[in-house]
């Protein structure tokens, strides 16, 4: 059977700053988003960057990403993993792209979406680990730092988010 259909989850999104203001600030500006014709002015002004701009080679040199997902089942099981790569607009965003495809074409066979039918699917329930793969060699790793076995999903979560803050304050 097709177990993602029969499968119930919940999905939250979270940003974290470096203070609250900026927190806020960023709250704000997403629950009401600009109307088009203030974007256009501020892109007009030279303040946003038009279509074709966007940050120079030597600011996405220096620009990293860092994505914590915690999952936790409704028997109490947990996972951590983070996903860290270079500058995530740009590069590493065209790397996914290029990696996904590569995925099908050379290991088609080995990625479960396509084993199993295809359909609409999202890239990780298509093609799994071999995506994973294919992506930690090209520089974007993936690591579990906590399961199960070892679960304090709490404890490595923050010291996850620490950790990239320093290092990100080192650029």
């Amino acid at each position: 059977g097709d177990v993602y259909k029969r499968q119930s989850m919940s999905y939250q999104e979270v940003a974290v700053f470096p203070n609250e203001k900026l927190a806020r600030k960023a709250a704000a500006q997403a629950q009401t988003p600009a109307p088009p014709e203030v974007v256009q002015r501020l892109i007009d002004q030279g303040r946003l960057p038009g279509p074709g701009q966007g940050p120079s080679p030597a600011q996405r040199s220096k620009s990293r990403f860092q994505s914590l997902l915690i999952a936790e089942s409704r028997a109490g099981e947990s996972v951590v993993c983070t996903v860290n790569g270079g500058e995530g607009g740009y590069e590493e965003t065209a790397k996914m792209a290029v990696e996904a495809a590569l995925a099908l074409i050379y290991d088609g066979a080995a990625c479960p979406g396509v084993v199993g039918g295809g359909g609409f699917m999202t890239p990780a329930a298509c093609m799994g680990t071999v995506l994973i793969h294919r992506l930690n060699n090209a520089g974007i790793k993936f690591q579990v730092l906590s399961d199960a076995a070892r679960s304090d999903t709490s404890t490595h979560a923050q010291r996850a988010i620490v950790q990239f803050v320093q290092a990100v304050s080192k650029l």
